[in-house]
């Protein structure tokens, strides 16, 4: 059987591969040659090979956010010029001495 410790570092690899948009098949490949690379002494098959792709290995469509950034910046650009204009243009300060 595999150890705990590997087969969640393949697990991370795997997943993190798999989130930008690399099929599953590439994405354990890649994360065992890198669990290999990192740790040489558990390079025998009884450690990874029990770790396989069964189904689909379509990538999962990466996702945008629903409100871009720039959106977010817009509002507050709006925000800031609506304060400005209410503080400046619209009701100027008062010029009478007390």
């Amino acid at each position: 059987t595999a150890s705990d410790a590997c087969n969640i570092e393949i697990h991370l690899a795997f997943y993190q591969n798999f989130k930008v948009g690399v099929c599953m098949y590439l994405s354990l490949l890649k994360a065992k040659l890198r669990y290999l690379q990192a740790h040489a002494t558990y390079a025998r098959p009884a450690y990874w090979a029990n770790l396989t792709i069964i189904g689909s290995s379509t990538p999962l469509p990466v996702r945008t956010p629903l409100i871009p950034r720039w959106l977010g910046v817009l509002a507050l650009l709006g925000i800031g010029l609506g304060w400005w204009y209410y503080r400046v243009v619209r009701r100027p300060f008062s010029t009478t001495k007390h």
